[in-house]
């Protein structure tokens, strides 16, 4: 069972500040907007980052950019690597079975490729969600919609 989920911070970090959030650029996304913590888990093993500063859009693209990665092929693999950091999840298909493991957990976990899509798409789902209501005046931004709805 995966559990994907994400806390904004309540703290405005200094690269937030510096952001026309009329007008955010890619970077802006990826980079600076939107920090908090990552809750990441499959079964018994915890990817979770609790960090505080994760940019969560920028994880949620890259994460449905990775299952999209791996559905085209039947034994791929794909790294997301934390903004910033040297910190990485590796998923590497076998059929239809993804292992997941991360460079700063010593477990690792596998689920079934349909699974990780949905969990997947939900989170990125509930990012869009949670962005809009902080920052209504997003809701138009094709950037915001291209990084979380497109592979």
């Amino acid at each position: 069972m995966i559990t994907l989920d994400y806390r904004l911070s309540q703290i405005p970090s200094p690269k937030e500040a510096s952001v026309d959030i009329a007008n955010p650029a890619v970077d802006d996304f990826t980079y600076a907007l939107f920090p908090g913590d990552i809750v990441f888990k499959v079964d018994d093993c915890d990817f979770s980052a609790l960090w505080d500063w994760i940019p969560i859009v920028d994880f949620a693209a890259a994460l449905r950019h990775i299952v999209h990665e791996l559905k085209q092929t039947t034994d791929g693999q794909s790294v997301f690597e934390f903004t910033e950091s040297e910190a990485t999840i590796d998923f590497v298909r076998d059929e239809d079975v993804v292992t997941i493991s991360a460079s700063y957990v010593s477990c690792q976990a596998q689920v079934q490729l349909n699974e990780l899509r949905t969990a997947s798409d939900d989170f990125s789902n509930r990012v869009m969600a949670g962005v809009l209501q902080k920052q209504p005046g997003l809701k138009g931004n094709s950037i915001l919609q291209q990084l979380l709805t497109q592979p």
